[in-house]
């Protein structure tokens, strides 16, 4: 289903920019953000939240530069 499809695509993207960006580059935690969004419509919370708090470790890290 969709959801299925999205979370797929979500976590094929984010591995192909943790391969080509810095660790700490925006668009990883965009990546994040949305995989995790994507797990928490399927029910898997615990996911979830584990990859909303590396978005924002990420965000975090750009805003104390």
């Amino acid at each position: 289903d969709n959801a299925d499809f999205s979370l797929k695509f979500h976590l094929e993207a984010l591995e192909v920019r943790k391969k080509v960006l810095s660790p700490n580059h925006p668009l990883l935690a965009i990546s994040y953000e949305r995989a995790g969004n994507a797990m928490g419509k399927l029910g898997d919370s615990i996911n979830e939240v584990e990859f909303m708090k590396k978005a924002q470790e990420i965000r975090t890290h750009i805003e104390n530069q």
